[in-house]
Parts: structure tokens; sequence; C-alpha cells
């Protein structure tokens, strides 16, 4: 039997997706869990998660 992560804090507060603290926001009950995520932006993602995103190899510059 898998061994279940203990349960965040916010949870109770309403917030069903934590992310960072500027972005992430509690939602009403029905919403869909990740409608807290980067609220009012248009995004559902912050960027590192998205095809979009090309790591810098290691040694290069930073763009």
């Amino acid at each position: 039997m898998p061994a279940e992560a203990a349960r965040h804090p916010l949870m109770a507060r309403g917030y069903r997706s934590i992310g960072c603290a500027p972005r992430t926001h509690a939602i009403a009950a029905g919403a869909p869990p990740r409608a807290g995520r980067w609220a009012g932006t248009g995004k559902t993602e912050g960027g590192i998660h998205t095809r979009a995103h090309t790591p810098t190899p290691p040694g290069s510059p930073t763009p």
C-alpha cells in the first residue's frame, strides 16, 4: 500500500493547486483544481513545463 503525503494546510483554506505565492489563489467550491494558478493572466503554467521553454545548456550564458 503506497504511503500518502501529508495534506498541505492551505488545502483547507481553498487552495487546490499550490504554486508560487504571488500567483496562487484560493478557488471557489466546484471550480477546476488549477483555477487558482496564474489567475487573471491567461496562463496555466509558469513556463518551465511548456514546450516553449528551452533549457540553457550548462556553461552557456544566461539569456
